[in-house]
């Protein structure tokens, strides 16, 4: 049997080509968590894509109740199940923001704004949003509808 391990993140960053700059070369292994394989299906319009996408969500995070609810459906609608990881990877974030753990932040670009929403939200509130987004490929398959699933992801995140 064959066992891969999973590569450093300077590495990662070493072996990526001239078309991306410093910072999308740490971004790119950062978010590869050590997979070699996602870094090098990377291009700088895909992580240009992903941070505009994450700008979209923080701004989510950050809006009143309300307002989350109508920044959300065009963004399903687009992007549907696509937002998912990168919620998730974003919520990680923040709850390591939460408990002091900057260190280990995949979205370092995005800490100012990983303060605020950590004073925002409590533990538990991040903590299951993050379990709501793992149950959500689960429940894909149970033909739910998918805004409905997002709305009520968002309108349980409290403070």
């Amino acid at each position: 049997m064959i066992h891969f391990t999973l590569i450093k993140e300077a590495e990662i960053a070493k072996a990526l080509d001239g078309t991306f700059t410093i910072e999308q070369k740490r971004f790119i292994a950062r978010m590869s968590y050590g997979k070699v394989g996602f870094a090098f299906s990377q291009t700088p319009q895909t992580v240009k894509a992903a941070i505009e996408q994450e700008k979209i969500l923080i701004a989510i995070l950050k809006a009143p109740a309300h307002k989350k609810i109508l920044m959300l459906e065009p963004l399903i609608k687009e992007q549907g199940t696509t937002i998912q990881n990168r919620l998730a990877s974003l919520l990680r974030d923040i709850l390591l923001c939460k408990i002091g753990c900057g260190v280990k932040i995949t979205h370092r670009y995005f800490l100012k704004e990983f303060h605020i929403l950590a004073e925002r939200y409590s533990y538990t509130s991040l903590a299951c949003a993050l379990s709501d987004l793992l149950r959500m490929s689960e429940e894909r398959t149970l033909n739910l509808n998918q805004q409905l699933v997002w709305n009520n992801l968002f309108l349980k995140l409290r403070s």
